[in-house]
Formats: C-alpha cells, structure tokens, sequence
C-alpha cells in the first residue's frame, strides 16, 4: 500500500449557484458568458475583477473580535453574501473553488512571506503563512494569487525565470528561481513605480526590487491550510494579528491601503494626481475611509476594538 491522495485532499468546486452569486459579488456579468474551456484571457478577468471588489482585510482577525473560519460555506457567507473582505486563506480559496468549477487545472500552494527587519537591514522570511494557486493553462503554470495585503498583481504569472506581470498603481511583480530551502523552487520579487519608493528604507536590489515571497509547487491540501490558518487566528506574532491591513485596486488601477491609522492611494502614472497619504486621526474618519474605499461597514464590535487599539477610546 502506498501514500495517495483521497477526496478529503482536494476542495471542492462551488456549485452553480455559488458561482453564480460570486460572479455577481465581482461584478462579472453571466450573460457574457464562460468559455467553453479555461483560457488565460478568463483567468486573468476574473483576477482582476476580484482584486477590484473584494478587500483584503485583517480587521476581524487583528481586533480579535470573531474567529476566522476558511470552509467554504463560511468563506461564502463572509466574502459574498456580507460583502466584506478577507486575508489570503479565504480570498484564494474562494478562487480556487470558482476556478474548479470552471474546469480550470488548480493546485493549491503555500508560500513563506518576507519581511524587511530594518535593525538588522536584512529581508526575513516565515514559515508558511500565505496561500497561493498554480494554475495551468495551454501546457503553462501560472501563479494566481488574490490574497496579498500590499502587492497586487492584476492578473495570473507564468512561473517561469524573470517573468513579469504589471501589479496595481504602475508596479512590477517578477518570478525568480529559489534555491534557499532546496532546487526547484520560487521566489516572488516586487518592484514599486519610480515615484512610489519604497516606505520602509529596505534595500533594493540593482534592478529596484525585492523579495515578497518563496514558494515551492507542492501541494497543499484543506487539512494544510487549517493549519496555517490556526496559527493566524491565534499566534500574536502572525502579521495579521500584529497588523491592522486592508488593501484592494482602485477603480483606476491604482493600489489603496490602509496600514494602522495610515490610508495610502498609489496610483500609475496616467492618475499619478490621485495618490494621497492621509493619518487618520479618529474613529470617525477610519470608518468612512474604510466604507469610502473599500466598501466595509464596521460592526459595533469592531467600531469599539478600533477606539480601544488606535484612538484612546475615543
């Protein structure tokens, strides 16, 4: 007898009317119809119209207020019918699910974010604290990924050396080959507009990038990522506990966040008037900026953690 994958290994595609209703949440109409079979022109449509409805947030997770579920049905009721956003375990399995019942070839992966340490001005990188898809189209593996906070790519990558793809707000995304954890392996680079340096004063590389994440091809399965998802609901040192994030494209293909109290538009270069750093100085304001540009309405809840955390109770 060997090792091998059962059913319990493998998400399951969301039905029709799950479907159906997601098209809808992302703004697809079903009346333009779907390819007969999956095509990189519809991949990337559908990435793009995600990114542009549905908000990266860990607001629930880092004011603690309810706990995280990623099964489907939760993802559904939290992403779709609530009309809120998520982190990368729910954004990207909720894709995965819509791509499997669009007959695409998906697998899901995992990848180790970095981070810059800036006392010891070096790039670190964690354990397995993101979730990613490889899809493949026409014989070709591309990296689908609609889960990240800060950097956006609007479309699927092929994962091939030095292939890039434009990102929200005039910026670059590139594939790298890795070898840190062993051959075969991954790295994701990012590359800010000229005008956008980067905020934190980490170094770039000859060409103006750095590394965002390393990745392998493995498999990854539900019983994985309820792994990784525990250790994001309830590790303090997971960024998003430690980090109140929000981040989704702007209606010109700009890239809006909210990091802390900090509200930051990064726009390409045709809006470049657009872009804006605002401090957001009361509860009052988080929450129409929060509602303005991504379409989250707060709970009482999470209106008090936001008083409590940022602004003196106020």
């Amino acid at each position: 007898m060997a090792f091998k994958y059962s059913s319990r290994h493998f998400f399951s595609p969301l039905t029709a009317t799950q479907l159906s209703e997601y098209f809808s949440r992302i703004n697809i109409p079903t009346s333009d119809g779907i390819p007969p079979k999956p095509t990189l022109s519809f991949l990337n449509k559908i990435i793009t119209a995600h990114t542009k409805t549905i908000p990266f947030e860990s607001i629930k997770n880092t004011f603690g207020v309810s706990e995280t579920k990623i099964d489907i049905s939760s993802i559904m009721q939290e992403l779709v019918y609530a009309r809120r956003g998520g982190y990368c375990f729910q954004q990207n399995i909720l894709l995965c699910c819509a791509l499997l019942a669009l007959r695409f070839d998906v697998i899901p992966g995992a990848a180790r974010n970095t981070t810059w340490d800036a006392e010891a001005r070096e790039f670190v990188f964690s354990g397995f604290t993101h979730n990613v898809l490889f899809v493949s189209v026409d014989g070709q593996v591309y990296l689908a990924d609609v889960g990240r906070r800060l950097v956006v790519a609007v479309g699927a990558v092929a994962i091939r050396e030095g292939e890039r793809i434009a990102c929200a707000g005039g910026e670059v995304v590139e594939i790298r080959k890795g070898t840190l954890t062993g051959t075969g392996n991954w790295e994701v680079w990012h590359r800010r507009a000229p005008w956008s340096p980067k905020a934190d004063g980490a170094e770039l590389d000859a060409e103006g990038f750095t590394p965002v994440s390393y990745f392998t091809l493995e498999r990854q399965t539900p019983q994985d990522y309820n792994l990784y998802n525990f250790y994001a609901v309830h590790s303090n040192e997971h960024i998003v506990k430690k980090y109140l994030m929000v981040g989704m494209v702007s209606e010109t293909g700009g890239a809006v966040t909210v990091v802390g109290t900090v509200f930051r538009r990064r726009e390409g270069e045709n809006h470049r008037e657009l872009e804006q750093i605002i401090t957001i100085k009361s509860v009052e304001e988080f929450t129409k900026i929060l509602e303005t540009y991504f379409g989250i309405v707060l709970g009482l809840p999470e209106i008090k953690a936001a008083k409590l955390r940022f602004f003196d109770g106020k």
